[in-house]
């Protein structure tokens, strides 16, 4: 999975699209990520968590597909650490 993002002086994220293949999980845990993100300060988008992702899509349906559910999250992490933005 690619994340794009674009932000701010503020680092606010402005745009943010993804793109990649992956389970139907990952694309609408992806999918549910974007939106949230959008609008959002880098920091805030970097902190939320596991659980948080979990929830958007509802705990009991993937409880044991945390990887897929949060694949953009991390991806959007790895991407910050890359690039000296993380929080």
């Amino acid at each position: 999975m690619r994340i794009t993002a674009q932000l701010d002086s503020e680092r606010r994220i402005t745009a943010i699209a993804f793109d990649g293949e992956g389970c139907t999980i990952s694309k609408a845990a992806a999918s549910l990520f974007t939106e949230m993100a959008l609008g959002k300060r880098l920091d805030d988008v970097l902190a939320i968590t596991p659980e948080a992702m979990a929830d958007l899509l509802g705990e009991e349906l993937v409880t044991q597909r945390i990887h897929c559910v949060t694949l953009a999250l991390n991806t959007l992490r790895d991407a910050a650490n890359t690039h000296n933005l993380d929080a």
